[in-house]
């Protein structure tokens, strides 16, 4: 799944441990959670509607629309030493929407009960071609993030 991580090194590390002792510490923490989260928003809505393009996932069956509604795509903003967002791509108990997304294939049902493995109609990693279309905009935002709470820690 797509993954991006900002890690200035020891600038972000400053800034966290900066946080961390500030007298406002819960709201800045709040703003900066709140900030990374709003600038994933687009990518992570744009991700999952990838899931309903017709050249990404087999249509007949009703596979698309079950994948569109078990998928949950959100932020995983994380603070202390490995500081960073990342986009997580779940889907919800009982279908296996990683599984297809990584090696494209679909296991499926077939007459009689038998599972068949289907790669036709299924394109493997579609959603990493939107986030990566969409990453240079993304990590300029979250820098812009970044900036302003180290702004709000110092002033």
């Amino acid at each position: 799944m797509p993954d991006v991580e900002l890690r200035g090194g020891d600038a972000i590390d400053a800034l966290v441990r900066r946080i961390r002792t500030h007298a406002d510490k819960k709201a800045i923490q709040k703003d900066l959670y709140s900030g990374l989260n709003r600038v994933s928003k687009p990518v992570r809505e744009d991700m999952k509607a990838s899931t309903g393009e017709p050249e990404n996932l087999p249509t007949e069956g009703g596979l698309q629309a079950l994948a569109m509604r078990k998928q949950s795509v959100v932020a995983n903003v994380r603070g202390g030493r490995n500081a960073g967002l990342r986009i997580l791509v779940r889907g919800k108990k009982g279908f296996d929407l990683g599984s297809i997304h990584r090696t494209g294939r679909l296991r499926r049902p077939v007459f009689g009960g038998r599972f068949v493995t289907q790669t036709e109609g299924v394109q493997p990693h579609w959603m990493d071609k939107t986030f990566e279309e969409q990453r240079p905009v993304v990590a300029r935002e979250m820098v812009r993030v970044l900036q302003d709470i180290a702004r709000r820690v110092e002033g």
